[in-house]
């Protein structure tokens, strides 16, 4: 992967977290990031909770098969639940992160091609 499509990958990585880590100080419940693509085939991450999540799939943005624990397995980081528990640990969020460069780079190749 080119190092300037890695480094704005980390860049936009590093601002989801923080404005998911904003919303969490507002209002205390568990947000995850997800990476997405707009309909321009622009790769983007967004942030949901869980009440948003359940207005996406009703609205079939989100494949009705589509649960919480899948949200968790797909998401590139989430916040601690309302009571501080199910905090992300070190090693977890390494993995996701490689996890979100890895889909950068699949879909950094697809525009090349493209």
């Amino acid at each position: 992967m080119n190092i300037f499509v890695k480094l704005k990958a980390l860049l936009q990585l590093r601002k989801a977290i923080s404005m998911a880590n904003a919303a969490y100080s507002e209002r205390p419940q568990r947000y995850y990031i997800v990476p997405s693509l707009d309909a321009r085939g622009k790769r983007q991450l967004v942030i949901v909770d869980k009440r948003n999540f359940r207005k996406l799939r009703a609205k079939h943005y989100i494949p009705a098969e589509a649960n919480m624990n899948s949200l968790f397995v797909e998401c590139v980081y989430c916040t601690p639940h309302a009571n501080g528990s199910g905090a992300l640990t070190k090693e977890m969020i390494d993995d996701k992160r490689k996890m979100y460069l890895d889909w950068v780079a699949l879909y950094s190749k697809r525009k090349r091609k493209a």
